[in-house]
Parts: structure tokens; sequence; C-alpha cells
């Protein structure tokens, strides 16, 4: 799974499946502290030959103010 904030991909996961549940909860797979105030485009892309799965369950985003 490719990750890309507007247009840039900046970050990349993958998981080989465990048998006999092949899925992860309560798993981040992706994170950034870096990202600045404003609109953002977020892309999740497929990336392999192989059939794959992907279920979005939530996202968090977390705005801290900068107290001046």
């Amino acid at each position: 799974v490719n990750f890309s904030i507007n247009g840039s991909q900046v970050g990349f996961y993958s998981h080989t499946p465990d048998i006999p549940d092949p899925f992860l909860y309560n798993t981040s797979i992706y994170a950034s502290s870096s990202l600045p105030l404003g609109e953002h485009v977020f892309s999740v892309t497929l990336g392999s030959t192989d059939p794959s799965v992907f279920f979005f369950d939530y996202l968090v985003y977390r705005y801290v103010k900068s107290v001046t």
C-alpha cells in the first residue's frame, strides 16, 4: 500500500498475512508529525500485482495550536 499527500509519495506499508486470521486490528499504518496546517489530499494506492484487500476503518487528525 502506497500513501501520498498532495501527489507526493510519503509512505509505504506491506503486510504478509498469517493464517487463520490474515487481518491486523488496531494497527497504525501511516503517521506524520510534520504535516503543515492547511488543506491536503491523502491518497492510498494498492501497489501489488497480487490480489489485495484494503479496509479503511478510521483516520485520526490532531491539530496542536502553538502558543505564541
